[in-house]
């Protein structure tokens, strides 16, 4: 199981998502794994249950290097089924719950637990004001395996910032962890016009107590590596407005570009990863940053354009 901790702000979409994956038994299988997808400039994707999942014959149509029946990563499987999907952000939601059903049935029926949750944030044009505003969407087969629901979820208006967590809140309460005093802590935050850095720690910090309770109670499916991403509503807007190519950097959370990385508890500076990555439906794989693009910088790269539809 997966702990992905989403901050949605005014200003800026924060997660962070531990590493771990774990046999049905309940041993490590690794401590390294990337789950998350980032599509195009405005939108991310997180998961948690199943480590892979198999193709469908309308994913093997869609993209002929791909055989029916054999196994992705879930981070490439939720990849090619957005690169796949029409520009409408309704569109890709209902595309994947829609694959999901059908790789549930080529799985069949298991021993182990098929529940898969996908957790998608993005920023959607509100068409009465024009502004954007950040949402997140939850796609699950939580009460039905063989079938995938879905959810949306917004900032209310009497708060300054919506914390999503993927285990449920009485579950983290229940082993010592207070879901709701980290909500209180990151709206203090965004209600001081916050950086997305120090939101973002909060989010790390938590998702590390989280493994640490969980250990002491002899339970391994939360790690403490932590992968984190920020997509900032001002580089959305430029990137529309302007059709301008965006930056997506292997760094700190900044209000200024995209940011993807590894934070390890072993440093006290953020690491470069390569994110499963989608460009305008037209690539989709690993994103390595240290030989794709023109180079701006020690761990950075320009994608883009980015057209607006």
């Amino acid at each position: 199981m997966t702990l992905i901790l989403t901050a949605l702000t005014p200003e800026f979409i924060v997660q962070a998502s531990d590493r771990m994956l774990t046999y049905p038994s309940g041993d490590v299988a690794r401590s390294d794994a990337v789950k998350s997808v980032v599509v195009g400039v405005d939108t991310s994707f997180g998961y948690t249950g199943m480590a892979g999942l198999p193709v469908t014959a309308s994913m093997a149509a869609a993209r002929p290097y791909l055989k029916a029946g054999e196994w992705l990563t879930t981070s490439e499987w939720i990849a090619t089924v957005a690169a796949n999907a029409s520009s409408s952000k309704l569109a890709d939601t209902a595309l994947l719950a829609a694959e999901g059903a059908k790789a549930m049935q080529l799985i069949g029926p298991r021993e182990s637990s098929k529940l898969t949750i996908f957790i998608r944030t993005n920023w959607t044009m509100n068409e009465r004001t024009g502004d954007l505003e950040p949402s997140l969407v939850r796609i699950s087969n939580v009460m039905d395996e063989n079938r995938f629901e879905y959810s949306l979820t917004r900032i209310g208006s009497d708060r300054h910032s919506l914390l999503d967590t993927s285990l449920k809140k009485a579950d983290l309460s229940s082993i010592g962890f207070s879901p709701d005093s980290l909500e209180r802590r990151i709206d203090e935050e965004v209600a001081g016009n916050s950086d997305p850095a120090k939101v973002l720690a909060l989010l790390v910090d938590a998702v590390r107590e989280v493994s640490r309770l969980l250990r002491a109670k002899g339970s391994l499916i939360v790690g403490e590596d932590v992968i984190q991403t920020c997509i900032p509503r001002e580089v959305v807007a430029r990137a529309l407005k302007n059709g301008s190519g965006w930056t997506i950097v292997n760094g700190p959370a900044s209000i200024d570009y995209v940011t993807f990385a590894h934070n390890d508890p072993t440093s006290a500076d953020v690491k470069p990863v390569s994110p499963v990555h989608v460009l305008g439906g037209n690539i989709v794989g690993t994103l390595n940053i240290s030989q794709l693009g023109v180079r701006l910088g020690e761990d950075q790269v320009s994608l883009g354009p980015l057209r607006a539809s």
